[in-house]
Formats: C-alpha cells, sequence, structure tokens
C-alpha cells in the first residue's frame, strides 16, 4: 500500500520534470530562432552579426544561447563611418519566468570601435542588457536598458588599456525607425564614481563623482561613404539635442543643454546653455595645475563676470554657449577654435 502512495508523488514529479523539459525545449527553440531572425533582420539594415561557436544551455529554468567570439559591425546608415563591436563571449537569456524579456550578458574582454578613432577596450564584473522581445514595424519604439559595474578600460594597444574605472554605468535607450529610413532615439546616460589615472595631470581631481545626460538624436537614413553620409544627415535635418547635463568634478558642477548639428561647410554647429557652480575655484585649479594658461584663466573670470548672470535657482551662474564658424563662444566672445573636420579622412 505505501509503495502506491510513494509512486503518486513520483508520477507527479515525473510529470513536473517531463513538462519543464517542452517548456525549456520550446524557449530554447525561441531563443535560437529569435537569434537567426535578428541576424537576418541585421543584415537587411546594414549589420553583420558572426559568432565563431554558439551553445544552447540553460536548463532547467532558463534558455541559454552563448555565442563565442561575437562580433556585430555595420551602422553606416545611421552613423558616419559604422561601428564594430567584438566581445570574447556574449550570453543571451530567456527565462521560464519571463519568456518576453530577453537578457544579453556580455563577458570577457569587449572591443568598440568607430571611424576614425582609437579602439576602445574594456572588461567589466558585471554588464546585463534587457531588450523586449516581438516584432518591431516602422514607426514602433525599440528599448534598451543596460547595467554595468566595476568597468576597466581604455585605449586599445596603448601602455595603459585599463586607465579609466567606472564603478557603476547605466545607459538606456528608445528608438523607432520610420519607413523612410529615419531614425529618432532618446538616450539616458547615468555614470558613477570616474576614476582617472591618477598621475597628477588632472588639476580638478583623477575623480568624477557623477556623469549625467539625456540625449535626443535624428537622423535620416545615411548612405555608406562618410563625407555623403555627413552632407546627407544636414540637409535630411539631423541633429543632436543635449536635453539635459549634470556634471560633478572637483569644485566644479556644470549642468546645462544644447542643440548641434552641422553648418553649410559640415562642421559642427549649435547653440545652448549652461550653468556653472564653483566655476572660479576651477579655472583656479586648472591655471595652478597647467592646464590652461594663467593668462586664459582670467580672460575666462573676465568673460564669466561680463557674460554670466545669476542662476534662476540662486546656484551658481548661467552662461550662453555657441559653436559657429569653428569657434566656441561664449556670449559674443569666442573662447576656443576648433580643428575642421576632413569628411573623406574620418
Amino acid at each position: 500500500m505505501k509503495s502506491k502512495w510513494l509512486a503518486i508523488p513520483v508520477l507527479i514529479l515525473g510529470l513536473l520534470a517531463a513538462g519543464d523539459w517542452l517548456l525549456w525545449t520550446a524557449l530554447a527553440s525561441r531563443l535560437r530562432d529569435e537569434y537567426a531572425a535578428w541576424t537576418r533582420s541585421a543584415w537587411a539594415h546594414g549589420w553583420v552579426a558572426t559568432a565563431d561557436h554558439q551553445t544552447l544551455g540553460g536548463f532547467p529554468f532558463t534558455a541559454t544561447l552563448t555565442l563565442d567570439g561575437f562580433q556585430l559591425r555595420g551602422g553606416v546608415s545611421a552613423v558616419p563611418g559604422g561601428l564594430t563591436w567584438d566581445s570574447d563571449r556574449l550570453t543571451l537569456e530567456l527565462g521560464l519566468s519571463h519568456p518576453s524579456q530577453l537578457f544579453v550578458r556580455p563577458e570577457g574582454h569587449e572591443q568598440l570601435r568607430l571611424s576614425g578613432v582609437q579602439p576602445i577596450v574594456f572588461t567589466a564584473d558585471h554588464i546585463l542588457a534587457s531588450v523586449p522581445l516581438g516584432r518591431v514595424s516602422a514607426g514602433q519604439k525599440q528599448r534598451l536598458d543596460l547595467e554595468a559595474e566595476s568597468i576597466a578600460g581604455g585605449v586599445a594597444h596603448s601602455d595603459h588599456p585599463t586607465d579609466v574605472r567606472i564603478e557603476r554605468l547605466s545607459f538606456r535607450l528608445a528608438a523607432q525607425r520610420e519607413i523612410s529610413g529615419r531614425t529618432d532615439a532618446a538616450l539616458g546616460l547615468d555614470v558613477r564614481d570616474i576614476q582617472l589615472p591618477d598621475t597628477g595631470r588632472w588639476p580638478l581631481g583623477a575623480t568624477i563623482p557623477s556623469l549625467r545626460a539625456e540625449l535626443g538624436l535624428s537622423s535620416p537614413r545615411l548612405p555608406p561613404d562618410t563625407a555623403a553620409a555627413a552632407a546627407a544627415w544636414r540637409t535630411g535635418g539631423g541633429r543632436l539635442d543635449l536635453r539635459s547635463l549634470d556634471l560633478r568634478w572637483g569644485p566644479l558642477d556644470v549642468s546645462g543643454h544644447a542643440a548641434l548639428g552641422l553648418d553649410e561647410r559640415l562642421q559642427p554647429e549649435g547653440k545652448g546653455v549652461a550653468q556653472l557652480v564653483g566655476a572660479d575655484a576651477a579655472l583656479d585649479a586648472l591655471s595652478n595645475g597647467g592646464a590652461i594658461p594663467a593668462g586664459l584663466g582670467a580672460t575666462a573670470k573676465a568673460v564669466l563676470a561680463l557674460m554670466a548672470r545669476p542662476a534662476p535657482d540662486g546656484h551658481g551662474v548661467v552662461l550662453p554657449v555657441a559653436v559657429k564658424h569653428g569657434t566656441v563662444s561664449v556670449g559674443k566672445i569666442p573662447i576656443v577654435k576648433m580643428r575642421e573636420i576632413d569628411w573623406d579622412r574620418v
């Protein structure tokens, strides 16, 4: 009689295990199919995703697809010159409790290359991105949320490829693509405790406690050629909006907003407003540390006294800032001459 009663829980456990196996198999199949569909969609939009090896795993509670030697390259239709991202290992995960939310975990060494810029390499103790699953049609928003902790990075092939350390980083992206190919995106960035290489060359200190920014990007579909892409970006109404910025570094607190585009010569052009707290102390530190000539520090203080107005909240001063004809100006006073961008060489 006891053996019959013992058989019941054994049978139940067997049915649960079989059910779990069936659910996991379906989830793993969906994960593999979703990745294959995404690579095809990426190809159609000018991106190429490859991996040296793929492995399914995660049973019994999650389905994972591990991609060793992952690479994503392309984006010339949205970013002049395109970009390339290499990861030692990328793990995609779907859970039985969250089958419509894809989690992405990069592991090992990461490398990011933008056209005309030295590659950036980095590692992190923890990186996790979250993306809702489901087909997205033109005009619908796509979302990406990313959290990272204990990041160490720097310029590739340098003597100090882990010069910069970041305790915590949070990134949010919401983008939508129209049938015409135009892309509108909103980006949010929150970075805490940026540690710069402490070699005495940072007059404001080797630690940046916080950096927060909200940006908006609007871009038409761009051709592959970089110079042609810059021209198409301007004529198509491309613009970058710095909706908000908050930076704390040493004695200086900076906040503000700005709008940037390209002028008729395809050079940066825009204007904005900056609110500064601790500007005089920061200028003294920069002058004493040799980052700027003492005369320029005195000139900047004079400009502040002449052009700034008290901030509405009573903290610090507010300055109008503009970029035009290759010159950064505060009010109507030119401060810095910028190097002209040669798009044919970017």
